[in-house]
């Protein structure tokens, strides 16, 4: 199936579910963050500030390998900025994934393969990242993020 196509069924089902006052179960809820999880990567690669910012709560905080900590704003920039032929995402493959669910909140853990160019250079890291998303009414937004290079 394609991927975009599978997150709009996701999303579909999510919203069906919402109106029609089913309780999602936590498994349920774990897929959605998955698919969540897998959504915010594509964006990276892909570059697509507008998907990433709509997946981002307002007040989204990250901290990166270097243990910077970024603001929603700064981190929608930094994504932008490796758009360039000189500097670009080649891929970010998750796996290794785990899901705690809480009441109005959820924790997702993962490793990660980032592969990217980086002024005319490549560059492969391995990663575990930690996002934490929020319900917020309908849908789940991630309130945070961290990543810390493995390998």
């Amino acid at each position: 199936m394609h991927t975009k196509t599978y997150y709009r069924s996701l999303l579909a089902l999510l919203l069906l579910s919402a109106c029609t006052g089913h309780e999602q179960s936590g498994e349920e809820i774990a897929s959605s963050i998955i698919a969540l999880a897998k959504e915010r990567s594509l964006a990276v690669v892909k570059s697509d500030t507008a998907t990433l910012g709509n997946i981002l709560d307002k007040n989204f905080r990250y901290i990166n390998i270097f243990g910077e900590s970024l603001s929603r704003k700064k981190y929608l920039e930094n994504n932008f900025s490796l758009g360039s032929d000189s500097s670009k995402w080649i891929s970010q493959d998750i796996d290794s994934m785990a899901v705690r669910v809480l009441k109005n909140s959820a924790v997702i853990t993962f490793r990660v393969l980032d592969k990217f160019i980086y002024e005319g250079s490549p560059y492969q890291n391995y990663c575990r990242s930690t996002f934490v998303y929020e319900r917020q009414g309908d849908e789940w937004k991630c309130i945070i993020g961290q990543t810390t290079k493995i390998e």
